[in-house]
């Protein structure tokens, strides 16, 4: 996916469409667009909230997924309320919590971002792994597959990030586990402890990202930060687990 970029304050509310419950309507008033969806302010109106409604690409997504992403409940997750086929323009459209926008585009519009101390960063990745681990706990495993600061979303009131575009995440059954085994001749439990492993390899990519932005192009000097992410990227067995991640000392 290509890059992303926000609308820079617009506070356009003028109705463009409603959903086919009634129950939602769209702005103009633009939240981010990237090459594969565009992000607009809408408004829940049983519930008298705002909401985001993403107009999606068709084919990044199937109902199966739809369905499932709907009963995710974690506040580090970007909670997904509705979603639907619109004929009309020829996307798959969502409506989810509102965000103010991406982690990529925050750190970019906030100029004085650089110098930020590290214990916000710490901050936001204890609240990705919390994401991660409720994802990867679930009866269906669900691995993000496409984990960077883009697809990470702030609300900036209140600083909480949370884990979103999940349309190109994978759902691992148990079924799709014994599938693994059988093609790989491994484990089903070694399967899915790869897949994880590669997540963490994308987190530590992620806070990386955050790091560096930060510093504007000076080098990581703090130890702890730097042992931190290099431990993301371990190999095998002697990388941590989301768990020790929690416990190492940046955190």
């Amino acid at each position: 996916m290509a890059g992303s970029s926000s609308s820079g304050g617009d506070d356009d509310y003028t109705v463009e469409e409603t959903d086919p419950s009634g129950d939602y309507t769209r702005y103009k008033n633009l939240i981010e667009e990237s090459s594969s969806k565009s992000v607009f302010k809408g408004y829940d109106r049983p519930n008298g909230k705002e909401v985001a409604w993403i107009k999606r690409l068709k084919g990044m997504i199937v109902a199966e997924k739809e369905a499932y992403l709907m009963r995710l409940n974690h506040s580090n997750v970007l909670k997904c309320y509705y979603s639907w086929d619109n004929q009309e323009t020829n996307t798959l459209d969502q409506i989810t919590e509102n965000y103010s926008g991406n982690l990529s585009d925050f750190i970019e519009n906030h100029t004085n971002f650089s110098g930020t101390s590290l214990a916000v960063i710490q901050n936001w990745s204890l609240q990705i792994i919390e994401a991660l681990l409720y994802l990867h706990e679930q009866h269906i495993l669900v691995i993000q597959n496409n984990l960077r600061i883009e697809n990470l979303y702030v609300v900036g009131e209140s600083g909480t990030v949370k884990i979103g575009d999940l349309s190109d995440a994978t759902f691992i059954t148990t079924e799709a586990l014994l599938q693994m085994e059988m093609e790989a001749g491994d484990p089903a439990t070694d399967a899915a402890g790869r897949a994880m492993q590669e997540e963490i390899q994308r987190f530590g990519q992620c806070v990386l990202q955050m790091v560096t932005k930060s510093l504007r192009g000076k080098l990581i000097i703090d130890k702890q930060c730097k042992n931190f992410i290099k431990s993301c990227f371990l190999p095998g067995d002697t990388q941590p687990t989301l768990e020790e991640l929690l416990h190492q000392a940046m955190l």
